[in-house]
């Protein structure tokens, strides 16, 4: 089974009474549940009836900051800072005027409240300052993650540690032009 909902995202009781405000129901399936970010959990994934879909800006996060985490890249003394940007149709399908699509420039919402912090704080094991924002356009969603590398970190050991994992960074060594280096 693969639960969207969010409530078997993180094995602990008390997350979901902290962040999502109930009371977790069957508490007895949070051990069960295998998270459901393939490029991290894939060997749980293949063994699990219970699988917890990541949310979409979890996701993104993870791609990017858990390479250069599990490569020992970042100075996590400095939360790296995540930007977030997600399409209107991030917002759900109640209609509103504030999730229309002509209606929307850039708007952050859930700031220091939003559900999804703690979940990519979680999964990668460090702390994080997350800003979702809602977009005019219609459905995606883009990051813009600002980090601290440790001291004499190269830009050849950030791309190694991205390349290890296949990671779909589009366009990764465009980033490497004379622009990137200044």
């Amino acid at each position: 089974m693969f639960d969207l909902s969010g409530a078997f995202r993180v094995n602990d009781v008390a997350f979901y009474e902290k962040y999502y405000g109930f009371t977790h129901q069957y508490p007895e399936l949070l051990e069960q549940a295998a998270y459901g970010l393939a490029e991290w959990c894939g060997n749980k994934l293949k063994e699990a009836n219970l699988i917890a879909v990541p949310g979409c800006y979890p996701t993104a996060a993870q791609l990017a900051l858990k390479p250069l985490i599990d490569a020992d890249l970042l100075d996590l003394n400095q939360w790296p800072v995540i930007n977030a940007t997600s399409g209107v149709s991030g917002a759900g399908r109640k209609a509103a005027i504030s999730n229309s699509f002509c209606e929307v420039s850039l708007q952050p919402y859930g700031v220091f409240t939003h559900r999804h912090q703690p979940e990519i704080a979680t999964h990668l094991g460090a702390d994080v300052i997350f800003t979702p924002h809602l977009g005019n356009f219609p459905r995606g969603i883009l990051e813009t993650i600002t980090c601290r590398l440790k001291p004499g970190v190269s830009q050849v050991q950030v791309a190694q540690a991205l390349q290890v994992r296949r990671m779909p960074i589009n366009h990764w060594c465009g980033c490497m032009t004379k622009a990137f280096r200044r």
